[in-house]
């Protein structure tokens, strides 16, 4: 398998492989997992086969190479690899045709360097799969910061400053994201405790019916391909009062068990994945990897989305959560990620706000703490797949979108509302956040084919109905590219996070003409009446026809350096988001009845306007005749 490394960094990128020991050459010299090999700044580099890598990790560091094959995920200041920037994907490549061949992007415990993976078949241009992140790193780092503080002297935080990290205002160098995962059971650290959620399962005696398949090698129990079945709860009186207690059986070990998790480890070991239980009274613990830990597994999985008692509806099933075992829970539709504030939309610290983070700005990995969650997996197998190309991006590349207007859009301009393919450099636009008027500085224009682009998800337009926000805002549809933020509430927000399906939902467009208005600093317009940002230029201005001679072939419209430049907070989810979805659901409750009534009307209009003889129609209507 030839894997071409694409540097689009300005510093060098070594390679290194970890857990297995690869076969294959670089550059016509063996591979070997104890050496690091270079990508060169800003190149590609052809030079590496793989024939056989049974299963590992491929880990890219920035700057440096890395001194292990298995570097230390926690904060540990003794660490030679602590101040480098790294991530890694997961691989696994067989020579031997009937194994399933596949490579996932892995940022399970950290946000290191940006990656992107694409595979093609033999003699095509156009990706077979890609898997990328969806959002800037800096963006990352700085949504999962309003959830958890940053402090250089503990490990258990979950943003760790370094000197080689990404400066974000008031959290220093960010040097890594430390996943709950990566924390020993004993320690929550800045994390949101589960402990309310638990307290409210137990005082409302909810059930749930845990249900899977377990298959897997190792550990204490039968490891062949079995069944599960067990019910669990929550006692409020007895010995096990508090604790997590699962009574039922497995198709092979068979009889009744019962396995706890005791009240005291419970909330930690939602958080970590890695609670200590007993089976029939015996210790056991994840690390087995066995039937029981599936089930625990299980639970603590749906702890984390919010699913344990919820009564909002399931997409796979069309039932209620609480009614579906979790056999049903953790497969999305396809082509959907898992929304876990969908199930507990009114109560955010009944899901991992952590998890929701990761799930919405990337599609490296389904869940930040197991795999019960399908991993999104590029099949790399040798007889589909000719190469496959590996992108380290900069933190300036294919993460976000620029905020683009559609062509028609209205700008309120001194001049009044101008369609935005109308406005000039020089014209000067009603703002929001600045002194009242601001000039214009440059325009950018592109006409993206979204059927062709290789994530037409990220580039096809966002409708907003008439009206969505309130009345007159917008003051008629309005088309914004999906991340694209509207201003409310004091705080920028990506389209995207507000679609709901109805005044606010993505459109199925073949292609799109965008165009980007760029003022003399970051502000609010008002587009068709709806306050939304102006351009944020960073450098990316290759992303549009006009940008110069370099035109990028497919747009990703990078969103860059946001904070410290940004005219306000950009978020992505938390209580101000929720909130503003929930006015929007509201909202598009009210315009369905009175869009509603109006058929109504009009029908009865109608149906008076045949029926009545001409001077009762006028008398009905409220004219005056004679």
């Amino acid at each position: 398998m030839q894997i071409n490394l694409i540097n689009r960094t300005n510093q060098d990128v070594y390679l290194r492989f970890g857990t297995a020991t690869p076969i294959g050459t670089f550059n016509g010299a063996s591979l070997s997992s104890a050496d690091s090999y270079l990508a060169p700044a800003s190149s590609t580099t052809t030079g590496l086969n793989l024939t056989d890598f049974s299963g590992g990790k491929m880990l890219f560091s920035l700057g440096q190479p890395l001194s292990s094959s298995l570097p230390d995920f926690q904060y540990q200041s003794g660490d030679p690899d602590w101040q480098i920037r790294w991530d890694k994907i997961e691989l696994s490549l067989y020579s031997d045709t009937t194994k399933v061949s596949v490579a996932n992007l892995s940022a399970t415990d950290f946000f290191g360097i940006p990656l992107k993976l694409e595979t093609f078949g033999p003699g095509s241009s156009t990706p077979i799969d890609t898997l990328t992140w969806n959002v800037q790193t800096a963006t990352i780092f700085s949504s999962l910061a309003q959830i958890a503080n940053h402090n250089p002297t503990t490990f258990n935080n979950a943003i760790v400053p370094g000197s080689n990290g990404l400066s974000i205002p008031t959290y220093g160098n960010i040097l890594r994201v430390i996943a709950p995962s990566s924390l020993p059971p004993p320690a929550i650290g800045n994390y949101q405790s589960p402990q309310p959620y638990i307290d409210y399962v137990a005082a409302n005696a909810i059930a749930t019916h845990v249900t899977g398949q377990f298959s897997a090698a190792g550990g204490s129990g039968p490891t062949q391909t079995q069944t599960y079945d067990f019910q669990a709860t929550i006692p409020t009186s007895g010995v096990n009062t508090g604790a997590l207690v699962m009574t039922g059986s497995g198709s092979v070990v068979g009889g009744a068990k019962t396995i706890i998790v005791a009240a005291a480890d419970l909330a930690t070991g939602i958080i970590s994945e890695n609670p200590p239980y007993t089976v029939n009274g015996a210790a056991a613990n994840i690390g087995n990897n066995d039937v029981y830990a599936a089930v625990v597994r299980d639970m603590l999985a749906a702890f984390g989305f919010g699913f344990v008692g919820s009564t909002e509806i399931n997409p796979n099933t069309g039932h209620r959560y609480i009614d579906d075992p979790t056999g049903d829970w953790y497969l999305p539709p396809p082509g959907q990620s898992v929304a876990y504030e969908n199930a507990q939309p009114t109560n955010n610290g009944f899901y991992s706000q952590y998890a929701a983070i990761i799930a919405k700005v990337s599609d490296a990995y389904g869940f930040p703490f197991t795999d019960l969650i399908g991993a999104p997996l590029a099949d790399i197998n040798p007889n589909l797949v000719d190469h496959v190309n590996i992108t380290i991006l900069a933190d300036t590349d294919g993460l976000g979108a620029v905020p683009c207007f559609v062509t028609g859009t209205l700008i309120e301009t001194d001049l009044g509302p101008i369609t935005v393919e109308a406005l000039a450099i020089g014209m000067r636009t009603t703002t929001i956040l600045g002194r009242g008027l601001a000039r214009i500085v440059w325009i950018g224009h592109r006409t993206v084919d979204c059927r062709r682009h290789p994530n037409p998800k990220s580039v096809r337009p966002v409708r907003i109905a008439q009206d969505a926000f309130a009345a007159g805002i917008p003051t008629r549809d309005l088309l914004l590219s999906p991340d694209h933020a509207v201003f409310v509430d004091d705080v920028l927000i990506p389209i995207r996070y507000l679609v709901n399906g109805t005044t606010v939902a993505q459109l199925a467009a073949e292609q799109v003409t965008y165009w980007h208005v760029e003022l003399e600093r970051h502000d609010i317009l008002l587009a068709s009446g709806l306050p939304a940002e102006s351009f944020l230029d960073t450098g990316n201005r290759s992303a549009f026809a006009n940008g110069g001679a370099v035109v990028a072939a497919h747009p990703d419209f990078a969103r860059l350096t946001w904070e410290g430049q940004g005219c306000a907070p950009l978020m992505i989810v938390g209580p101000i988001v929720e909130g503003v979805r929930s006015r929007l659901a509201d909202r598009a409750r009210v315009l369905a009845v009175e869009a509603n009534y109006s058929i109504h009307t009009s029908r009865c209009s109608e149906a008076l306007e045949k029926t009545l003889p001409l001077p009762l129609r006028e008398r009905a209507e409220g004219r005056s005749f004679t």
